[in-house]
């Protein structure tokens, strides 16, 4: 898996700076810090709303995190944290492959996920002081995927790898580890046996839905993908959906809503037909899943990113090749039918993630990682017929490309 993160400050102050006339800020963009006492309907996790937006730079070797307060548009840090910080309460510098998680913390901090050290890192943002840090692989490479909030003092880590394939439960409030849930039972059955590889998660209503990727231990072959529901009150998996597309890797809540992509196996003859996005309607019973499939958009989706404002307005990014031709590229979708819609051709493969929907305020932003020209992309959703990139902008140049982008 590739990783996902980077070093340096892209000048997010220029960004954000550019997308007003006037001041530095991005009109309308995402969401009121929860401080401000604002219902503007920013996403929410355990109880919690997010505070801001944490964008994660990276080269693969190297680390950078910048924090933007969404309802101003100014930069509160430029380079908060970075694979060269050592403050106290550090005991492991940030790697090369550091994610964040689906949805923001209930406590208000920015939790960094450390793949390759599998270690949780929490940092203050108004001060990017680190509060505190914990191994979750008892020294083991466990590559924690996801940290799924419960409430304040419950969270479920995902660990991807064979020696776990779990949900490890964690009080965030102390660092605590407890017990795990074991998650091999439920994975599911294929020609070839397959891992559970849990990725990313989510919290609603008293569960957690965790996707399960299903790849064989080699990678090569896979299961039909898998969500999970876990009842967060007995930690039992309660519940599965699975889905009729492989290699299934993200998933984001929209009311009471799962959007799940899926890439297909990489390097099968069958990838194209095995991916896809899936509409999962939590509400029904048993819950109702819709499917748009990568053959209509001429190739195999990411499965890294998912994101939507509604069942007719989703949206999804196809992976380029390593001739570039074509590149990564942004679509539209509606689960009702019609053909997607092309928003943007990135610069190469590899390069567009962090797809990050404020539904309230009918923006998406997305990072575009190409090594020459970083660039924030943010798009206008308000007339969801006629989608407008509304800034599209360079990060400095001494700088690293964005990668990440989520709520914190």
């Amino acid at each position: 898996m590739m990783p996902r993160l980077l070093r340096a400050s892209l000048s997010l102050s220029l960004v954000l700076a550019a997308c007003s006339d006037e001041t530095p800020s991005l009109p309308d963009a995402a969401v009121t810090p929860a401080d401000a006492g604002s219902d503007a309907g920013a996403p929410e996790a355990g109880g919690a709303q997010a505070g801001g937006v944490v964008v994660v730079h990276s080269d693969y070797k190297t680390t950078v995190v910048s924090l933007v307060d969404p309802a101003t548009g100014t930069l509160t840090k430029d380079d908060c944290i970075d694979s060269g910080s050592k403050p106290g309460m550090l005991t492991t510098t940030l790697s090369g492959d550091v994610v964040v998680p689906t949805q923001p913390q209930p406590n208000g901090q920015v939790l960094l996920i450390d793949r390759q050290n599998s270690t949780l890192t929490w940092v203050a943002p108004k001060t990017c002081e680190v509060t505190r840090q914990v191994n979750i692989g008892a020294g083991k490479a466990v590559n924690p995927e996801d940290v799924i909030p419960v409430s304040a003092t419950k969270a479920y880590v995902t660990r991807y790898a064979a020696d776990a394939s779990d949900l490890l439960v964690i009080d965030p409030s102390t660092g605590t580890m407890g017990a795990s849930i074991d998650l091999k039972p439920s994975a599911p059955t294929g020609a070839t046996p397959v891992l559970p590889n849990p990725s990313r998660g989510v919290f609603a209503g008293g569960k957690a839905y965790v996707v399960l990727t299903a790849l064989s231990a080699d990678s090569k072959s896979g299961a039909a993908g898998r969500v999970v529901v876990v009842d967060t009150a007995t930690d039992m998996v309660t519940g599965t959906i699975d889905l009729a597309l492989k290699n299934c890797g993200s998933i984001a809540l929209v009311d009471k809503a799962l959007v799940v992509s899926c890439g297909g196996v990489y390097g099968d003859a069958n990838q194209t037909a095995d991916s896809g996005v899936a509409w999962i309607d939590t509400s029904a019973s048993p819950p109702a899943v819709k499917v748009v499939a990568a053959k209509d958009f001429g190739r195999a989706l990411s499965p890294f990113d998912a994101a939507a404002v509604s069942s007719s307005l989703a949206f999804a990014i196809t992976g380029g090749d390593f001739s570039n031709m074509p590149p990564d590229q942004l679509w539209a979708l509606d689960f009702a039918g019609g053909a997607p819609r092309k928003l943007l051709d990135g610069k190469a493969a590899f390069t567009l993630s962090g797809l990050l929907v404020d539904a309230a305020h009918k923006k998406l932003f997305i990072a575009e990682g190409d090594a020459k020209t970083p660039k924030f992309h943010v798009f206008d959703l308000s007339n969801p017929a006629m989608i407008t990139l509304q800034t599209s902008l360079t990060t400095n140049a001494g700088g690293l490309p964005p990668r990440y982008v989520s709520w914190y």
